[in-house]
């Protein structure tokens, strides 16, 4: 077996993505978490080295995170969840809004509490490059049901950039892949959000 080579400790990456059950993954699908590992890993100087990248959190699957089903942005617990990670980030991801919806906040409450998010993850880890991700838009069939909901999310698309916060821009996501509740990611929406998230991180130098 060949061995393995130690990565250069200048590219070494800790990502903490932070969110609900579109970080999570639900039902049959897997998170946009699992495909971004992949895209990081590419940026490997060869296939010898170690990973370049750690992926924190208090939940842990295949890969450590801090996706909570049913959590609103105010529920993200940045600071506790903090205490626990185990290093220092150098790339959080904050995604969140539908549950915020669902529970009565509007379009302008949601950018709030982004901004919020954003600056209190500034004040835990200065030197982290922070995201914030642009919410999707459900199908025509969620929409029935929950009347509002797409108009409200594309309200705080538009309200992007989060001051503080690199833009991830999930909103033009093709509907096509969610499940079956015309809400959640599948694993099709998955990969679509991850090149977006590769994107994001790309320019914002993560990879430089």
């Amino acid at each position: 077996m060949l061995p393995r080579l130690p990565h250069s400790k200048s590219r070494a990456l800790a990502i903490w993505a932070c969110g609900d059950s579109f970080t999570f993954g639900s039902g049959a699908s897997w998170s946009w978490r699992l495909p971004l590992v992949g895209l990081v890993e590419d940026h490997r100087p060869s296939p010898l080295h170690e990973p370049i990248a750690v992926w924190l959190g208090t939940q842990v699957d295949s890969y450590a995170h801090d996706g909570h089903p049913g959590y609103s942005i105010p529920n993200l617990d940045l600071t506790a969840w903090s205490a626990s990670l185990g290093a220092t980030p150098t790339d959080i991801i904050l995604q969140g809004g539908a549950n915020d919806w669902a529970l009565g906040a509007t379009a302008a409450t949601i950018l709030t509490r982004f901004a919020t998010a954003v600056a209190l993850a500034h004040s835990l880890f200065p030197l982290a490059r922070i995201y914030a991700c642009k919410p999707m838009q459900a199908t025509a069939a969620y929409e029935a049901g929950h009347v509002g909901y797409n108009a409200a999310m594309a309200t705080v698309a538009a309200g992007f950039p989060i001051a503080g916060a690199n833009t991830i821009d999930w909103s033009g996501v093709s509907t096509a892949g969610l499940q079956g509740d015309g809400l959640h990611p599948g694993n099709s929406t998955h990969e679509a959000m991850a090149v977006l998230a590769h994107a994001a991180m790309s320019a914002a130098g993560a990879f430089a």
